[in-house]
């Protein structure tokens, strides 16, 4: 399935708050995600802090993100979401626009 609105989703995890950072994503990861993963995570190369990284999600649904980001603060993880979409749909509408 194929979902029209894509996030970069950047987190961090305290070395204190792995542990049930983990566990959350074992339980959202075995009972099926409606928020899908399009990149799998990805971490930095620094680990001073605990741990930095990266993902692409999508979903269609605003409460389905409301939960995957409140199920993730309760555990501890801290994440910041950024709206993102192909640059050939951006290009198509800036073409339009200029028409």
């Amino acid at each position: 399935m194929v979902h029209d609105l894509r996030y970069l989703a950047e987190f961090e995890i305290s070395k204190e708050n792995l542990a049930e950072s983990i566990s959350t994503w074992r339980t959202r990861t075995s009972r099926g995600r409606a928020v899908n993963t399009v990149f799998p995570p990805h971490t930095f190369a620094e680990t001073k802090d605990g741990i930095k990284g990266f993902l692409v999600i999508e979903t269609d649904s605003e409460e389905e993100l409301t939960r995957y980001l409140t199920e993730y603060l309760i555990s501890g993880m801290s994440l910041k979401l950024t709206p993102i979409w192909s640059s050939d749909k951006g290009v198509k509408i800036y073409e339009d626009m200029r028409r």
